[in-house]
């Protein structure tokens, strides 16, 4: 269980830090622009992705043992998973 805990405090840790990037704020800006009906550039949403070909060094591996935290490893893992392959 405290192994468990590492991970899932870990996982958060590159989700915030992710969350926390100039980046974010931008597209989160220009989707609300969008949204708005006052477009500064088109938008793409890419939100089907084939994650088994996305593997890479063993990141989407979910590494909880508890199945009771394996769902939000799993929540987790697959958020700060979008960002990371995009922007290599």
């Amino acid at each position: 269980m405290d192994r468990d805990r590492d991970v899932l405090r870990e996982l958060g840790r590159q989700l915030a830090e992710v969350a926390a990037l100039p980046a974010q704020q931008e597209t989160a800006a220009l989707w609300r622009q969008l949204n708005g009906l006052r477009p500064a550039r088109p938008m793409v949403m890419i939100d089907q992705i084939a994650w088994h070909e996305m593997e890479v060094e063993d990141e989407l591996t979910l590494r909880c043992g508890d199945s009771s935290t394996s769902g939000s490893t799993c929540a987790v893992t697959w958020w700060s998973s979008r960002w990371s392959p995009f922007r290599r």
